[in-house]
């Protein structure tokens, strides 16, 4: 991801067995923790009937899947998203966001 607040990253998030195969009939409340230089834009699962915040930090999965939208807060430097559910593991990712400048170009 670029600083730029305008660099948008999409995370998907599965809920997996135990040979990593998606389950997709799993309806599970996933929550969202993020550290660093980004934070929460939006979360969606693509469910046309969920009428729940985009901008909680938390989503029910539809078809075991939801997605988390990352907005950089304008500066480099690392990034943690968490993810947790009640009777599932955990899980994380850390991501970069590398600095930026501006120039001109003729």
């Amino acid at each position: 991801m670029k600083a730029s607040r305008d660099d948008l990253s999409y995370v998907m998030v599965q809920v997996v067995d135990q040979n990593g195969q998606l389950v997709p009939d799993a309806v599970v409340p996933v929550s969202f923790s993020i550290a660093g230089a980004a934070g929460i834009a939006a979360v969606g699962n693509a469910n046309p009937k969920d009428v729940a915040s985009f901008r909680q930090p938390r989503r029910d999965t539809f078809h075991g899947e939801c997605v988390v939208v990352l907005r950089p807060a304008g500066k480099a430097g690392a990034v943690e998203l968490k993810a947790w559910a009640p009777g599932l593991e955990s899980d994380s990712v850390t991501l970069e966001i590398a600095g930026w400048h501006a120039s001109l170009r003729i």
